[in-house]
């Protein structure tokens, strides 16, 4: 099968200078697209080929095949094909044991299970949450091992040193995978991501993805959820990192100490060299520095890498930092302090991979390139992300209100409060408003005609 599919894909690339006009509908809608077959191939074709009982699925890129290595136990009934095995797995919204009648419709030939009988082989066991990672660990961490397990947590800046990690390495030349909030990206293959830091057997699922396609490097945010859950059970990691800690998912965590605490496990899974590069700015950095560890620090002040002469602009950011005795200079696209560090931590976690730091500096990337294209210098995942970058390096240009303060969200009788202080902000120069919108809460509304009504742009 494989060699017929080989070769009505040469076929078809000795035709790709050929246009043809393919009807594509959507909905009830049909348009017209100018497209190369190759270029149409290369971004639909997925190949499904059931042999029996066996599924294989193969992504042709190029003229290579991907083989996709599939979990053996299935924890989604709707993806359970006929002879697989699923395990009914307890969340906290949903129980998997709800949905086992709807998996042996599907063609499920073994349930695995806390509890019960049912008409396939059953298997009973005390907790199958346990049984499946110990499961995936055992069967399939053997597989994935070999590549360069890269972890990165921390309240903000995840994305964004990631990315700038994904990025790197592939200026470099070098098969890399990125997992996290943006989606799932190796190669040509682009996905979204429902979590963060996904559940453990869809993070398996990625590794052997990725590791099929020849991945080298898997570079991934590992959220606090994951590690208290157990998300990434089994993962050693050769290099992780920490960027910051503030008081955030406290609705799970309960205490700031907790949410340390949750995030530190990371730093009690690596391997090998055990690099760890720390944020050593934050109040919370010697949490993370495990004596067992590699621990590398950055700092403006006592640290591995001391960062010095800071320049800003809107258009970017320049500064100098000394490393093992030599000095360097770095351009960035990026503006805020806090990139400073997101991106010496990427440089820092490259170079610890075996690159050198003259090399990654010569690179002239936009980083990162898969964040936000919509937005030229940066992209602010929080407000307060927004109101640390504007009161730090425009404090007289603008006004910050309500969505950029998070205690006055929906807090009408801050209102007279927030207008004194734009009155006195525009009597001290400031042009322009920055808010948050809600659209069932007039508050805002309000603000921003009365803001307009004292000569304050709000853009």
């Amino acid at each position: 099968m494989y060699e017929i599919v080989k070769l009505i894909y040469l076929i078809i690339l000795k035709l790709q200078k050929f246009y043809v006009n393919i009807k594509e509908i959507k909905g009830n809608q049909k348009y017209r697209s100018n497209i190369t077959i190759r270029e149409k191939i290369l971004k639909f074709i997925t190949l499904r080929i059931k042999l029996n009982t066996f599924s294989l699925r193969c992504a042709i890129i190029g003229t290579n095949e991907v083989k996709i290595v599939e979990i053996a136990l299935k924890t989604d009934s709707r993806k359970v094909k006929p002879g697989d095995t699923f395990i009914a797995i307890v969340n906290v919204v949903r129980d998997g044991h709800d949905y086992i009648e709807q998996a042996i419709k599907n063609g499920a030939v073994k349930v695995i299970v806390e509890h019960g009988n049912y008409s396939v082989e059953t298997v009973v066991v005390e907790n199958t949450r346990e049984y499946l990672k110990e499961y995936l660990y055992k069967n399939y961490y053997p597989l994935i091992k070999d590549m360069k397990l890269i972890g990165i947590t921390g309240t903000n800046g995840k994305t964004t040193t990631c990315l700038m990690i994904y990025q790197i390495l592939k200026m470099l030349k070098q098969n890399v995978a990125y997992m996290g909030t943006v989606g799932f990206y190796y190669g040509d293959v682009k996905r979204k991501m429902v979590n963060t830091t996904p559940d453990v057997d869809v993070l398996y699922s990625m590794l052997l993805e990725a590791k099929e396609a020849g991945v080298d490097y898997f570079v991934m945010e590992v959220s606090s959820h994951a590690l208290d859950k157990e998300r990434i059970y089994g993962l050693e990691f050769d290099e992780v990192a920490f960027t910051n800690l503030t008081q955030d998912h406290l609705d799970y965590h309960k205490t700031l100490e907790n949410y340390a605490n949750a995030k530190k496990k990371l730093f009690t899974k690596t391997r090998k060299n055990k690099i760890t590069i720390i944020n050593g700015d934050d109040p919370h950095c010697q949490h993370f520095i495990l004596p067992e560890n590699n621990n590398i620090i950055i700092s403006e002040k006592a640290g591995d890498l001391i960062i010095d002469e800071m320049r800003f602009s809107h258009l970017g950011t320049t500064f100098k930092f000394s490393f093992l005795d030599k000095k360097y200079e770095a351009v960035l696209n990026m503006v805020g302090r806090y990139n400073i560090y997101n991106y010496l931590i990427a440089l820092l976690l490259v170079n610890k991979l075996g690159f050198e730091i003259e090399n990654i500096l010569s690179l002239r990337g936009d980083y990162p390139k898969d964040y936000d294209p919509k937005n030229t210098y940066h992209y602010f995942k929080y407000a307060s992300e927004l109101n640390e970058f504007i009161e730090e390096n425009f404090p007289n240009d603008f006004c910050l209100s309500g969505g950029c303060y998070p205690e006055t969200h929906y807090e009408a009788k801050n209102f007279e409060e927030d207008l004194l202080n734009l009155k006195k902000k525009v009597d001290a120069g400031a042009k322009y408003l920055v808010t948050q919108i809600f659209y069932d809460n007039q508050y805002y509304y309000r603000l921003v005609r009365e803001a307009r009504k004292i000569g304050i742009t709000v853009p």
